[in-house]
């Protein structure tokens, strides 16, 4: 399904965690309100590797406008025009032991 910036920041509000591009699990990222404009900068992941490098990965306005969801996997271009992938998940309780 088409979704635009506002859905996509939207979705994200609601999940707990994210893995963005093959990436580690993410339970914190940066965002900004969408002004309209197409450059605007409005989602920021980011982290550091087990060696202390350090990557991240932007959207804007006008790559999430153009975004996808299915199966919890949002698709949408990031900053650089690259195609990319955020998954979204909520966690639960374990209440029961593993048998």
């Amino acid at each position: 399904m088409k979704i635009n910036t506002h859905q996509a920041i939207k979705l994200l509000q609601t999940a707990q965690a994210v893995i963005v591009d093959q990436g580690p699990i993410l339970n914190d990222w940066n965002s900004c309100k969408p002004n309209g404009q197409s450059d605007n900068e409005v989602l920021l992941f980011s982290w550091v590797d087990d060696e202390g490098l350090e990557y991240g990965v932007k959207f804007t306005e006008e790559g999430l406008d153009n975004a996808t969801f299915t199966q919890g996997i949002i698709y949408a271009d990031d900053s650089e025009g690259e195609p990319s992938q955020i998954q979204l998940y909520t966690l639960e309780v374990m209440d029961t032991l593993p048998e």
